[in-house]
């Protein structure tokens, strides 16, 4: 492949948490055939100026030494307006995006996994999302992976075909889903 696929970060206002992150995102297999772009969001209140400085000097410091690119935003945008700005104008530009939180700590197959899948899936309409974390399923035989009819958002990848159908509106995401998969938790 020849662009590297984007791996935007959402950070705020959790030093130890970005610095984690980071450390298990540059421990990953494959980071190299991916651009990091690091999105860290404005203080939400004047009590929040020095972590979020904080953050953004380990930001800097990584994004140094793997080559990642930064978007340090003056104001807060909270964070479901800040990734879904963020997936936007990704997608549109890349066709594909593995996105992350601040909060994770990643496998170091995590990347590659990722990278494995937005290849295999891309032209299969069925899939939207990978997702690098689910809840806990007791079978006799776990598979490596498998379908749900749902998403998460500790870890994920998509395309810009279906970014493209994402609708902020939940009411609107659930009616699809239950038309689609009527689940009992879904009332």
């Amino acid at each position: 492949m020849s662009q590297k696929t984007p791996v935007p970060i959402f950070t705020y206002n959790r030093p130890l948490h970005a610095q984690q992150m980071l450390d298990s995102l540059a421990a990953c297999q494959r980071l190299e055939e991916c651009q990091p772009i690091i999105f860290s969001d404005g203080p939400r209140i004047p009590e929040h100026e020095v972590v979020v400085r904080d953050v953004r000097q380990i930001t800097r410091n990584w994004a140094k030494k793997y080559n990642a690119k930064l978007i340090e935003r003056a104001k807060n945008l909270g964070l479901a307006h800040s990734i879904v700005d963020g997936v936007i104008k990704l997608c549109n530009e890349y066709g594909r995006v593995i996105v992350l939180e601040d909060d994770l700590v990643l496998h170091p197959a995590f990347v590659d996994f990722m990278l494995q899948s937005l290849d295999r899936y891309s032209d299969d309409d069925r899939i939207a999302q990978m997702a690098g974390f689910t809840f806990p399923i007791e079978t006799s035989e776990t598979p490596n992976t498998f379908l749900l009819p749902l998403t998460t958002s500790w870890g994920w990848a998509t395309w810009k075909r279906a970014w493209d159908s994402f609708s902020c509106d939940i009411r609107t995401r659930a009616g699809r889903i239950r038309r689609r998969f009527p689940l009992a938790c879904l009332l």
